[in-house]
Parts: C-alpha cells; sequence; structure tokens
C-alpha cells in the first residue's frame, strides 16, 4: 500500500477511488489528511532544527523538556494552519465538494517504444562486452 500511494499522484488515485464508488467526504478527508501530513512533516523539521541550534536535544532530560515543547508547537501551529484553510476554502465558496483535475491518458508512440527497446538492448549488449 505505501509503495503505491507514494508512487502514484494523488489525483489519480481520488479518480480510481470516485470511480469505485467510494463516498465523497471519505475522498475529502483523504485529501486533507494526505496534505496535512506534509504540513505537519515541515512544521516538525522546523522546530526539531530550532531546537537543535539551541542544544535542546543535549541530554536526557532537555531531550524530554524538548520532545515536550515540540508537541505543544506542533498542536499550536497545525491548528493555526488547518483554521486558515478552513478560512480560505470558506473565503473561496467551498461548496462541500473537492475538484481534483482529471489526469489526461499518456499513449506512448510507436517510435518512443522503439527507441525504449533500441536503448535497452544496446546497452545490455555493451555490458556483456564489457564483462568479457
Amino acid at each position: 500500500m505505501f509503495f503505491l500511494l507514494l508512487t502514484t499522484p494523488l489525483n489519480e488515485l481520488v479518480q480510481v477511488l470516485r470511480q469505485l464508488g467510494m463516498p465523497p467526504l471519505l475522498l475529502e478527508l483523504m485529501v486533507h489528511i494526505y496534505g496535512f501530513i506534509f504540513t505537519l512533516w515541515k512544521i516538525v523539521d522546523d522546530i526539531t532544527v530550532a531546537q537543535r541550534a539551541r542544544s535542546g536535544y543535549g541530554t536526557l532530560q532537555q531531550s524530554l523538556a524538548s520532545l515536550g515543547l515540540l508537541i505543544g508547537q506542533l498542536l499550536e501551529r497545525s491548528l493555526s494552519s488547518y483554521r486558515g484553510l478552513s478560512m480560505g476554502m470558506a473565503a473561496r465558496g467551498f461548496q462541500g465538494e473537492l475538484r481534483v483535475l482529471a489526469s489526461s491518458h499518456h499513449r506512448p508512440s510507436r517510435r518512443h517504444q522503439v527507441e525504449a527497446i533500441s536503448g535497452c538492448a544496446l546497452l545490455g549488449a555493451l555490458s556483456i562486452m564489457g564483462l568479457r
């Protein structure tokens, strides 16, 4: 599942899940949570860098105190970020449905397929010749 989630663009996942009949509310929650994961990651990274710059993880006691401060700041900043997102969506006239762009289906050309196969064959032949 992780491989699929990390290698597939979110808008394509949403399209497939819509076609499979997943409820729109769950899709919207999925999109918001996906965005918040990266927001939280950035906040944690920023706070950790600032704490390390101030020697916040020198001893075990300092580490525990810094971790407590990090969790408190993470909660405060994530709620602030959520409020900003809610206000922005309300200002844009959010009507209860998130729209994602439809991805266009790519059709590989015959020329590109021939070039890719030829390139792989050439690399394979050169690597075999290099082993001798």
